[in-house]
């Protein structure tokens, strides 16, 4: 029996790792972006820090595309369907609030 390549084990672990990370910061985007969509005008927290938490976490996901090589962030802010109001404030960093269930 031959023995496995220790570059190719470590290379999926890689792209393992790689994906997961790439995963956790689109599910924080998702819920940013679900919380955004589910505030009504009566709700205690400012729609604006949602809209900031969703900033961040879209900026987050993209910085973390760009680490992986990944270009096209447009396409991919449009597949998660990123508002522009969001959108204008990518870059715009803020931390989210303390308490941000989301980070």
């Amino acid at each position: 029996m031959a023995d496995k390549d220790p570059q190719a084990a470590v290379t999926a672990e890689l792209v393992a790792e790689s994906a997961a990370t790439l995963g956790r910061h689109g599910r924080r985007l998702e819920q940013a972006l679900a919380a955004l969509a589910a505030h009504q005008p009566t709700d205690l927290r400012p729609r604006g820090e949602l809209v900031d938490a969703a900033a961040y976490h879209a900026w987050s996901y993209v910085v973390v595309r760009g680490a992986l090589g990944w270009g096209d962030d447009d396409t991919a802010l449009r597949a998660y369907e990123v508002p522009g109001e969001v959108r204008a404030r990518i870059g715009v960093v803020r931390e989210p609030p303390p308490g941000d269930p989301i980070t």
